[in-house]
């Protein structure tokens, strides 16, 4: 891979949000601080049920988006409604691939 392929990998996956789940706290630690220089955010959880409810703590925030950009929408503001729906777009996109992804895993065990 040439420094060109690792820049462009690099400015599209620091679009991206990384779940590291790992029970052993210095492997853990590791993955997370190393994925921090690739992905915008890093979550770190130290078992599947942690995973599980920082998963369900994204699904409430987009939630909330939405009854904003219903609010927004009322009061006659595309344009932050827009805004607001892009932002609750990506997050729900980045929520389904995080969810197909721990699918995939669970299933091929």
């Amino acid at each position: 891979m040439s420094n060109v392929d690792l820049v462009q990998l690099t400015q599209e996956t620091k679009k991206l949000t990384a779940m590291v789940v790992e029970d052993e706290k210095v492997a853990n630690e590791l993955l997370s601080s190393t994925f921090k220089n690739f992905f915008s955010d890093v979550k770190s959880c130290f078992n599947g049920r942690e995973a599980l409810e920082a998963i369900k703590s994204d699904v409430a925030v987009a939630e909330t988006t939405v009854t904003e950009v219903e609010a927004l929408l009322a009061n006659g503001d595309l344009i932050g409604s827009n805004d607001k729906i892009k932002a609750a777009k990506e997050k729900a996109t980045s929520i389904k691939t995080e969810l197909e992804e721990a699918i995939a895993k669970k299933g091929g065990k």
